[in-house]
């Protein structure tokens, strides 16, 4: 797997399929990227940064595999947003489902689905849920 210089790659499944959020038509599509160390808790449905076309875009991971479909170098998940699954498997299909029916981009359909993020609730709902 080839990677862009300067960083380290995980030993198992080091590949993330990562669906942003929000952009052009003709991007609306999953792409790949590399997973680091720092991101290596990053799972499906999960929210991630990514570097896309020069600028820091979020998105979400859609699955993790050990291999690229891609020859091309990847680039690594800037960060793992958080590690809650704000994006179970069934609300993608939804999401994809109605970005067909209605001639939309799944990345703007995820936009107005996803609630801004409240880190304060994410913290209270884990201690809540460790207890």
């Amino acid at each position: 797997m080839r990677t862009t210089a300067g960083f380290e790659v995980v030993e198992e499944l080091p590949v993330a399929s990562v669906r942003l959020v929000g952009v052009l038509p003709h991007l609306d599509r999953p792409f790949e990227y590399a997973v680091t160390p720092a991101t290596a808790a990053a799972g499906p449905g999960m929210r991630v940064r990514v570097r896309f076309s020069g600028k820091d875009t979020e998105g979400i991971v859609l699955e993790r595999r050990a291999e690229p479909t891609t020859d091309r170098a990847l680039a690594p998940l800037t960060r793992l947003v958080s590690e809650d699954v704000v994006v179970p498997s069934a609300m993608m299909r939804v999401c994809e489902e109605v970005a067909e029916r209605c001639a939309g981009t799944v990345g703007d359909v995820l936009r107005l689905a996803l609630p801004p993020r409240h880190a304060r609730a994410e913290k209270a709902d884990r201690a809540a849920a460790e207890k």
